[in-house]
């Protein structure tokens, strides 16, 4: 059990550790349209990066259940909590993510498009009008 707790442990903090700092790298404090520009410029790495965070999101919890089973003969309320503390955490997480996958693939269906509307372009994932650059 104690293999299995360190190899979640090192699923999450490798993801973890990939997506975070990725993300902190294309970020330009005080820039909207360059931070905008830079998730443009690398939107797979941006892709991959969320992704990482989705499956830390499902390899937390089990990471939590793996170490009340290791820590339950030291303390079973103490384990009992971290559980609890754990999966409260992931379910702060889930809804956030999901809702930001949810706008990255709601792309309009080009064959609904009536005859009459003009053609929009395709923004980026991830990018509202506001903070799109005006290169994009």
């Amino acid at each position: 059990m104690a293999r299995l707790a360190g190899l979640l442990y090192l699923i999450v903090g490798i993801r973890g550790g990939f997506a975070q700092s990725f993300r902190q790298s294309l970020i330009v404090p005080d820039d909207a349209a360059a931070t905008a520009s830079n998730i443009a410029e690398s939107a797979m790495l941006f892709r991959v990066a969320f992704v990482a965070d989705l499956v830390n999101i499902i390899v937390f919890p089990l990471l939590a259940f793996a170490l009340y089973q290791l820590l339950k003969p030291v303390n079973q309320q103490i384990a009992a909590t971290f559980v609890i503390f754990n999966a409260v955490a992931a379910a702060i997480m889930a809804p956030t993510y999901s809702t930001t996958l949810r706008r990255c693939s709601s792309r309009p269906n080009p064959s609904t498009r009536r005859r009459s509307e003009p053609r929009r372009p395709m923004r980026s994932c991830c990018s509202s009008p506001r903070y799109t650059p005006k290169g994009i």
